[in-house]
Order: C-alpha cells, then sequence, then structure tokens
C-alpha cells in the first residue's frame, strides 16, 4: 500500500512539473508582454503628450461632426506631434536623470498650454505676462513657454525626488497609472470618433450624380457674364418692415433704377444656407437626398451631400462646358471658402505652406490652430532664402474677408470686357450675417457683435449692418452696370435672419427648430431678396421666369444657352434643425399661404 501511494505522487509530480511547450503559453500571458511592451514604449516616447492633445483634437472634431470631415484632424495632429516631440526631447534632457515619470509630469500640463494657449493656466499665464507687457504675439508664446516649462519642470523633479526618497515602491504604480490614464481617454475618444464616423458613413461617401441636360446650340442667344452674388440673411421688405421697421425703399430704388427686376416678397426654398444655395446650383430641389438620407442616423447627420453641389456645382459645370471660367470669391464659411471647380479662386484665406506644399486651412483645422500656440509659431514661420519651410499667412479676420470680396469682386468686374472667356462669378458674402461688425458708415461697432442683445438691442445690430450692405451692394451694382453693361446679375439671398429665440449654441440637444415655427415666423426666415438683371429681358418676361430660388440658373442657361429646363414650382421645405438635415417637410402653406404650388413630387 505505502509504495503504490508513493508511486502515484511520484506520478503526480512529474505531471505537475512537466515543462509547457512554447506553444502553449496562455494568451494572457501573451497579452501581458505585449502591454508590458507597448507600456514601456509609450512611457519612453512623445506618444503621451501626444495622445492628450490628440484626445483634444478629437473632441473638437466630435463637436464639429456635422460639417468637418474626419481627415482634416490629420493636419493638425500632425503639426503637434512635431512640436510635442520637441517638447518631449527637452524635458527628457532637462529633468530625464530623475526618470521617465518627472519628464511626463512636466510636458503633459505644457503640451496642454500649447494646445489650448488662449485658455490654459489664466492665472498662472497673467502673472508671467506681467514681465513682458510689450511683447509681440510670438515673443509671447515663446517666452511663456518657457517659463512654464521651467515652472512645470522645477514641479516635477521636486514631485518625483519626494516619491523616490518617501514612497519608492509608488514611484512606478503612477508612471502606469498615468501612462493608462493618458491613453485610455485617448483610446475612448478614439472609439467615439470611429462610432460617430459609422453613423454618418452614408453621407460620408455621398457622391454627386452625373446629370446630362439637353441643350440645342441653335437656340444659343449669347453667353454673356453672370454675377450670382448672396448676401447672407438679407431679409425681403415685408420682414424689413414688419419686424426691423426698417425702410429698404432706397436700396430697392437702386436696384429699380439699374434695370432690376425684384421678386416682391420673395422667399427662399430652405431655411440653412447649404440647403439654399446647394439648391440654386444644382438648379433642382433634393428630393434625392431626401430619398436616400431621410432615415440615416437620426437624430444627428452631416451636411456632406450638400458640399458636393457647393464645391462642384452643376449649373457651374455646365456653363464651363460652354467655354465660361468659373470665378469663386471665396467667404470664411467653410463650404464656401474653397471651391475645388473653380477656375479662379482671389480671396482665399487661411493658407498653410510646407516645403512648397499648400493646404488650406478648414474651419476647424483654422479653430484649432488658432486656439493653440501654434497660431503665432505659424504666422512668424521658418523661411530659408524665401522659400517657406513652413508658414502660416492670409489668417484674415471676417472684416478683412469681406473688404477683400469687395475689391476682388471689382477686379473681376474691371477685367471682364478684356477676357478671352466668358466669365461666371459666384460671390458668397456673409452681411447682414452676424457677427455684426459694422456701423452704417463701416465703421467698427463699439457694441458685443454676437447674435445677442448685450449692449444693443439685435435688430439694430442687424439694421447697421444693412446700411453698410447695402452701400456697398449699391456700389457693386452700379459698377457692374457702369464696366458690363451686358452681363447677367442674380442677388439671391440664401435665407432669411434668424428669429430672436433661436439663439446660442447649437448642438443635437439644443438646435433650432424651423418646424415649429408659425406662419409669420416662417416667413421671417425664409424671406429674402431676390433681384435680377437680365440683358434683353422684359419686367413681365422676369416676373413670369424668375419665380423661385431655384429656377435663377434654369432660366439663365434655358433663355441664354438654348437648353432644356423649364421652371420647378416654387416650393418651400424645411427640416426639424441642423442636426436633421434631410428629413423634409413641405412647409409651402406656411410661408406662402397664397401658393397653388404642387410641391409633392418635390419633397
Amino acid at each position: 500500500m505505502n509504495v503504490r501511494k508513493k508511486q502515484t505522487r511520484s506520478k503526480k509530480r512529474v505531471i505537475i512539473k512537466q515543462p509547457l511547450s512554447p506553444n502553449t503559453v496562455a494568451l494572457s500571458d501573451k497579452l501581458q508582454v505585449l502591454f508590458t511592451k507597448a507600456g514601456r514604449l509609450i512611457a519612453n516616447s512623445s506618444l503621451p503628450e501626444i495622445f492628450l492633445v490628440s484626445g483634444y483634437i478629437i473632441s473638437r472634431y466630435l463637436f464639429n461632426a456635422d460639417f468637418s470631415y474626419p481627415s482634416e484632424i490629420v493636419l493638425d495632429i500632425a503639426l503637434f506631434t512635431v512640436l510635442l516631440t520637441i517638447i518631449y526631447r527637452i524635458f527628457r534632457i532637462a529633468v530625464g536623470v530623475h526618470g521617465v515619470l518627472a519628464v511626463h509630469l512636466a510636458a503633459l500640463p505644457v503640451s496642454y498650454f500649447l494646445y489650448d494657449y488662449t485658455n490654459a493656466f489664466k492665472p498662472l499665464v497673467k502673472f508671467f505676462l506681467i514681465f513682458f507687457p510689450d511683447a509681440t504675439s510670438f515673443e509671447k508664446v515663446v517666452m511663456l513657454t518657457i517659463l512654464l516649462s521651467i515652472f512645470f519642470g522645477a514641479l516635477s523633479t521636486i514631485f518625483t525626488r519626494l516619491v523616490r526618497r518617501y514612497a519608492p515602491n509608488a514611484y512606478l504604480p503612477l508612471l502606469k497609472i498615468l501612462i493608462f490614464t493618458v491613453t485610455f481617454i485617448f483610446a475612448s475618444q478614439c472609439f467615439k470618433m470611429a462610432l460617430q464616423i459609422w453613423k454618418i458613413r452614408s453621407e460620408l461617401a455621398y457622391k454627386q450624380p452625373v446629370i446630362s441636360l439637353k441643350q440645342d446650340k441653335s437656340k444659343v442667344v449669347s453667353r454673356p457674364n453672370i454675377y450670382y452674388i448672396v448676401f447672407d440673411r438679407y431679409a425681403n421688405d415685408e420682414t424689413l418692415k414688419d419686424v426691423y421697421k426698417f425702410d429698404n425703399s432706397k436700396m430697392l430704388q437702386t436696384l429699380q433704377d439699374q434695370g432690376f427686376y425684384t421678386r416682391d416678397k420673395a422667399y427662399s426654398n430652405y431655411p440653412f444656407t447649404m440647403q439654399s444655395i446647394g439648391s440654386t446650383l444644382r438648379m433642382q430641389y433634393h428630393t434625392d437626398l431626401y430619398t436616400q438620407f431621410k432615415d440615416s442616423a437620426q437624430p444627428f447627420q452631416a451636411g456632406f451631400a450638400y458640399r458636393t453641389f457647393l464645391d462642384n456645382p452643376p449649373a457651374m459645370a455646365e456653363l464651363k462646358k460652354n467655354g465660361y471660367t468659373y470665378n469663386a470669391v471665396s467667404s470664411w464659411w467653410d463650404f464656401t471658402r474653397k471651391s475645388p471647380s473653380a477656375n479662379h479662386e482671389p480671396s482665399q484665406s487661411y493658407r498653410l505652406r510646407v516645403m512648397g506644399k499648400t493646404f488650406w486651412a478648414s474651419d476647424l483645422q483654422r479653430d484649432i490652430i488658432n486656439r493653440s500656440a501654434l497660431s503665432p509659431l505659424l504666422l512668424k514661420g521658418i523661411t530659408i532664402g524665401g522659400f517657406p519651410i513652413i508658414q502660416y499667412d492670409l489668417d484674415r479676420n471676417f472684416e478683412q474677408i469681406f473688404h477683400l470680396q469687395m475689391s476682388e469682386l471689382e477686379k473681376i468686374v474691371a477685367s471682364s470686357q478684356q477676357s478671352k472667356t466668358p466669365q461666371v462669378t459666384f460671390a458668397h458674402v456673409l452681411l447682414p450675417h452676424d457677427p455684426y461688425l459694422f456701423m452704417p458708415d463701416g465703421s467698427r461697432v463699439e457694441y458685443d457683435g454676437e447674435r445677442t442683445d448685450k449692449d444693443v438691442d439685435e435688430y439694430t445690430k442687424y439694421k447697421n449692418q444693412l446700411e453698410y450692405a447695402n452701400s456697398n451692394l449699391a456700389k457693386l451694382v452700379k459698377n457692374i452696370r457702369t464696366e458690363d453693361p451686358n452681363a447677367v446679375v442674380l442677388l439671391q439671398t440664401d435665407e432669411g435672419p434668424y428669429p430672436k429665440e433661436f439663439r446660442g449654441i447649437q448642438n443635437a440637444k439644443r438646435y433650432y427648430t424651423p418646424l415649429l415655427l408659425d406662419s409669420a415666423k416662417m416667413k421671417y426666415k425664409y424671406g429674402s431678396l431676390a433681384s435680377y438683371y437680365l440683358p434683353g429681358v422684359t419686367s413681365d418676361e422676369a416676373a413670369k421666369n424668375m419665380t423661385s430660388h431655384v429656377n435663377a440658373f434654369r432660366f439663365v442657361l434655358r433663355h441664354y444657352l438654348g437648353y432644356d429646363l423649364p421652371n420647378l414650382p416654387d416650393c418651400h421645405f424645411a427640416v426639424g434643425a441642423k442636426f436633421n438635415l434631410y428629413d423634409y417637410k413641405d412647409v409651402t402653406k406656411q410661408v406662402s399661404p397664397s401658393s397653388t404650388s404642387d410641391c409633392t413630387s418635390s419633397l
């Protein structure tokens, strides 16, 4: 019995001690090795700093995901990667002797400061600025970065030495916690971004359908120069009288004296810019978008489908087929800031040049750059022999862009008769759209320029800016009629002003909802200026054909260039919000109670 027991125990011991094959190592052990290696790689590099700032950049994208492409954050992350790697290396040399914990404890807050330069560590920054009050923006960011680096470098050194002396066993856990926290936050932001991209994947993948329009070239009357000019949120006469108590008869008389036909009580087809201008430029209603996207990703939808019509407008494509040169007078708004299909873009802004390559910064990219230390650094730039290694320029404010637009339009008009090809010019002018920057004489306002009643009632702010817009519009119209008398001029507002009750931050939980407006407010929001100069067309013909914003280019192409483009009914559609962009509802009767248009098939 004793022998058998000993033999059994012996066999058990042999089984227990038998070494495991490399192929049978537990998966958990492999993961542990992988995580250990990854942790060491992250800890011994600038990745924590890059993860921190990249997480903030992604959160900024998520806040703007309805209009910003995911790819737009790549440029900003690349710029910060270079900058933060330099910062990390400096701290590695300065405090690296105390370990990587000290390096990251110093580099992380400085990295955050560089990202949020305008807001980070305000009390500390305010104190440091006392020592160089007259410094330039570039000098300030350099000096503040140096002083904050010294400050946080000293704090991290003191903290790390205290830990090593009094709690040495806590050093490694603290480092692991720090690395894990930063990495986890970055990973969670990436996950949120992936979910968002998945939600809007259909809008991101949208391709503008190819259209084939019939043209009888034997019916071509002429190829006049064409000006399509949008003064954003310019209300119609009815709204100006009833809501703003403003007499706009002087401007309307100016247009009449110049031979313009102004559509009485005109209303836009849609309540938002991208929908309205997009419909005008594609010469049709967004029926296909309603069918394709109305049920997708609610309650959040992205506006990329509309952007395709503004990037490559069908109306401009047809005109280019007829030998036209397309001029896009760029605005500060993202969707009309850059026009890939334009032959000439004289007022582009926000240019980043890197090793001879040019990147035009989008709204999102510009916002991230301008709130960070990158702005003064890149504006200073690095050039060698006049060649820009890296340079950010044309960083114009809204006022500068408006004056540049007026100047470039004047140049286009002046050169119109010398051009070898007919010209079509599209200008999206963000006036009287807020921010309210101008008094009637063009001087800068001394009150808050936002859509508030702070300092001055918003209606007064709007009227002041409208008067200045009128003086510029009147000058532009007279200039076109004098220098380019046979040109077609299309003056159309994209949308009316916003009612006061719809102010403040717009997001998926709080948004402006046109569908909730009563008929009077519908007229207010949709009411717009629609005035046209059409050479060779009588007022009666214009009244018969220029019946709706969507028909503007349909008539021009039909009348002058022989296209088969009959008019569409004058319809008005609304969506639930700027985050529900395709589920249209027919509000024609609310906007225009006397309308007899059948809009069922145009939804």
